[in-house]
């Protein structure tokens, strides 16, 4: 075959048959997409074994939050434009950012590999006047945006639900145990406007591409400016109809002494 695309989680898996059907030198090129992975084994059994011309990564986030480098996979940066960049070349839709205080205190939860270990924050941010907090940030904000919430847990999530849907708001919830049909009904019903509110847990975050989300609200902070890029990045997907106007995203400030959560300023590198 000339062109082959491949899941990296079957080829590049350990021991793997499919490698062995190539001969090492068959490719001349591999574009690695989310590049910012290929530092993880499962990319390097594949970039070992064939003998290519080229390695092209992709990537819209390029770091890691485990501070692994990728200059053993790459040898250089040949094109970068920051993401603001791209807003003002009219790539991808605008933001609106708001901050809404919280008088929830999570100086005393932990951190781990970069971010907050998730079991500590979900005792700290779990409770019915933070969870009211994010439906009035809602409500005075969001209001006829389809609006995407990421919860820390499921436990957070289904809270979150709650809340909501004390006020007859129509959400829909997923995680990583959703099924196919479900989810398929929540993007549908989603997409037409039928359903305002979608919350998640870690999965709408990398490759999710629903230009519809007009708002975005991270339920959950976070120290990871990996992480934080990436569900950002869920909202700058511009409309077929160029009718998308922004993406607000709304970022709760909960009270804390150091470990100081990823905010937008931080990422559009501002004060």
């Amino acid at each position: 075959s000339n062109v082959v695309v491949a899941s990296i989680a079957t080829l590049g898996r350990t021991g793997s048959k499919r490698l062995e059907r190539f001969d090492p030198s068959h490719f001349k090129v591999i574009v690695v997409d989310e590049a910012h992975h290929a530092a993880a084994n499962s990319y390097k059994n594949v970039l070992s074994y064939f003998k290519p011309d080229l390695v092209v990564g992709v990537t819209a986030t390029p770091q890691r939050g485990d501070n692994v480098r990728l200059d053993d996979v790459f040898d250089e940066v040949v094109f970068y434009r920051s993401m603001l960049d791209l807003m003002e070349q009219q790539y991808l839709a605008p933001l609106r950012g708001y901050r809404v205080q919280s008088s929830t205190d999570i100086s005393s939860v932990a951190t781990r590999a970069g971010d907050y270990v998730e079991s500590e924050l979900t005792k700290a941010i779990d409770t019915p006047e933070r969870n009211q907090l994010l439906l009035k940030a809602y409500n005075d904000l969001c209001q006829d945006r389809p609006t995407l919430i990421f919860a820390s847990t499921v436990d957070h999530a289904n809270s979150i639900a709650e809340t909501f849907g004390r006020q007859k708001i129509q959400v829909g919830t997923i995680f990583g145990t959703t099924s196919f049909r479900d989810r398929s009904d929540i993007f549908q019903r989603f997409r037409y406007r039928e359903l305002p509110v979608i919350v998640n847990v870690g999965v709408l975050t990398e490759g999710f591409d629903e230009p519809c989300i007009e708002a975005i609200i991270f339920g959950r902070p976070t120290r990871s400016p990996l992480l934080y890029t990436q569900i950002v990045g869920r909202g700058t997907r511009k409309s077929s109809d160029n009718e998308k106007k922004n993406c607000l995203i709304i970022d709760v400030c909960d009270v804390t002494v150091g470990k100081r959560p990823v905010g937008l300023p931080s990422l559009l590198g501002m004060p």
